[in-house]
């Protein structure tokens, strides 16, 4: 019998379970934070990086919003949640955050975190707070972005 592979499936999907109830539905605390690369962004309590994921082609006037969420607002659904899983469960703002910006809205079947109209996702790969790997991911006409605290895509370079 061979261990070695046992073990390493069960060690990930213990470290799957624990990011899983970290990010889950518990209390998150939204803040502000500076990077020296791209100002003041969003993160949450622990200084890890939120996003918002934005369809480009409809951005230009777009300002509807429905149920609470922004018309230009990307879906992400699926697969894509496995690389950006949203920031689900209660959320009140910390310091350098607008508490009125912040909210719950249902985005495509889960009360989901949302900041000006923009629900907000992890993304897997920053893996300690302060990381802003997913900054401009995707391909166009969607792609990530950071948030700044005034509630809008900071659409500088990174990745």
């Amino acid at each position: 019998m061979k261990l070695k592979p046992l073990f390493g499936a069960l060690l990930l999907a213990g470290l799957l379970l624990g990011l899983a109830q970290a990010q889950g539905d518990s209390a998150v605390t939204v803040m502000a934070m500076e990077n020296e690369q791209f100002g003041s962004y969003l993160t949450d309590g622990e200084g890890r990086t939120l996003y918002l994921f934005v369809n480009e082609e409809m951005e230009a006037g777009e300002e509807r919003m429905t149920e609470g969420v922004r018309g230009n607002a990307a879906p992400c659904a699926g697969g894509c949640l496995e690389n950006w899983p949203p920031v689900t469960g209660e959320v009140t703002a910390g310091e350098g955050v607008d508490a009125e910006l912040l909210y719950t809205a249902d985005v495509d079947g889960t009360m989901q975190a949302v900041y000006n109209g923009w629900p907000l996702y992890y993304f897997a790969r920053d893996a300690e707070p302060g990381q802003v790997n997913g900054q401009g991911l995707g391909r166009a006409p969607t792609i990530w972005y950071i948030l700044s605290p005034d509630g809008q895509a900071i659409t500088g370079a990174g990745g």
